[in-house]
């Protein structure tokens, strides 16, 4: 290490703040009004910035509580602390955020790193008996060793080159998934082909093609006025429902599976992977195990439906992590790779998670069975329409997989340089180097 870095603590190099509620928070809630920013908009941001909130509060709360601005830096303190944003909106904070300012010879961007490296350290010293508490204290006297600015600036240069990268293969992503959402709804939701042909007007933006696979009149049905020559079927009929207890019962499952923390031949894909955005902490299955899991092994083309707890998320297997997969408890996935992406797309939408909701049960812990789900009408179109769809949804989502195979291998490739660049145990030149090379395998 170089012997310019110096030893010094977080109140030494900045002003830290804590946010503050206005009281009691539920009477100053609003549709609008003032931005109020809770932890959750911070973990379903994948980038570095906070750029919407959920929830808002009244403008007269403000004084209640503190006022963040665009540029402003926050940690979160409570519930999933540690994570550290910057504001790129005015908005409030409540006492689970503390707020940086004043910077003194700490560069922002690479005190964001240098939280994110030290998190774990952080979050240990923590306490509480519900959430971990990461109280003001802990973070002023926190011990860090600090490189020149110069350094400083360049480290965070070379991490944040691999974060911009990700972020705009994560934006592509969100474009690709709205294009398809969109096309699902005009055509099986809101019918727009079979309006246009009904009218007699061209779609402006429906193509002839498309056009003359639709019919121009609906019929009435059960599931109320469907296009003609459409048809309701049972989802027992078209997909193949299975979960993990159908490879047998829970004592031969507890005898021939065992879940591993370390990698293993198979992914045991869960709903919490999935939420956490496949980013790490995953289980895995020995060869043995997948084997024995033959009913509920994934080949990617699979929908996934949670129908335990948190019920009703849809997700496809990430098959961009290039490894066998299995599927985890407390989810159905549909195999019907004809009309898979036509299914995942029917689940997410209303109308699907309508559905899902109409055979919940439990009180204490939501959940539906496969045998409901089987029973489940669902609306298909006729083949010609569905193999359109499917065709123009394998290219928007088989980019969208490559995209996510690009974020993974650059998280892995930043997740390795940080500590290394945080401690000087890689030089600056080898680690552009180093991502220069993961930039140039995107091409």
């Amino acid at each position: 290490m170089a012997l310019e870095w110096i030893d010094t603590t977080f109140e030494e190099v900045c002003d830290i703040k804590r946010g503050a509620s206005p009281r009691p928070i539920h009477d100053w809630l609003a549709l609008s009004g003032v931005p109020w920013v809770k932890i959750s908009d911070a973990t379903a941001a994948q980038t570095p910035f906070i750029q919407k909130t959920a929830e808002y509060i009244k403008k007269e709360a403000a004084p209640k509580s503190v006022e963040v601005f665009p540029g402003d830096f926050i940690l979160s303190n409570s519930a999933t602390p540690g994570i550290p944003k910057f504001m790129q909106i005015h908005a409030c904070v409540h006492d689970g955020w503390l707020i940086l300012r004043n910077f003194r010879n700490l560069d922002k961007w690479y005190c964001y790193y240098l939280l994110l490296n030290d998190r774990e350290k952080l979050v240990r010293q923590g306490n509480g008996s519900v959430f971990t508490n990461l109280k003001t204290e802990i973070l002023k006297k926190h011990q860090i060793k600090l490189p020149p600015l110069s350094y400083q600036t360049q480290v965070a240069d070379i991490l944040k080159t691999l974060d911009d990268r990700i972020t705009l293969l994560q934006e592509t992503n969100q474009t690709l998934d709205r294009l398809a959402q969109t096309i699902f709804k005009s055509w099986f939701i809101n019918f727009d082909p079979v309006k246009a042909n009904a009218s007699g007007l061209k779609g402006s933006t429906i193509d002839d093609e498309t056009l003359s696979l639709f019919p121009s009149a609906f019929v009435e049905s059960e599931l109320g006025e469907i296009p003609e020559g459409w048809t309701i079927d049972r989802m027992g009929n078209v997909a193949v429902v299975t979960d993990y207890v159908a490879n047998g019962s829970f004592a031969s499952l507890k005898e021939n599976v065992t879940l591993l923390d370390e990698p293993g031949y198979a992914l045991y894909v869960r709903t919490t992977d999935y939420n956490s955005g496949f980013k790490g902490d995953f289980r895995y299955v020995s060869k043995a195990s997948y084997d024995f899991l033959s009913k509920s092994s994934l080949e990617g083309n699979e929908v996934i439906i949670s129908n335990v707890g948190d019920v009703g998320t849809v997700f496809r297997p990430p098959a961009w992590l290039g490894m066998p997969m299995t599927l985890g408890s407390n989810a159905v996935a549909l195999k019907a790779p004809e009309i898979s992406k036509y299914l995942y797309f029917h689940f997410s939408s209303e109308k699907g998670q309508n559905a899902i909701q109409s055979i919940v049960t439990g009180s204490a812990q939501l959940k539906f069975n496969k045998t409901n789900f089987r029973d489940l009408k669902i609306l298909i179109p006729n083949k010609r329409i569905l193999e359109r769809f499917e065709k123009i949804t394998e290219t928007l989502l088989a980019k969208h997989d490559a995209n996510k195979s690009h974020i993974a291998s650059l998280k892995k490739v930043r997740d390795g340089l940080l500590p290394k660049l945080m401690s000087g145990q890689i030089s600056l030149k080898n680690a552009e180097l180093e991502t220069a090379k993961s930039m140039d395998r995107l091409q």
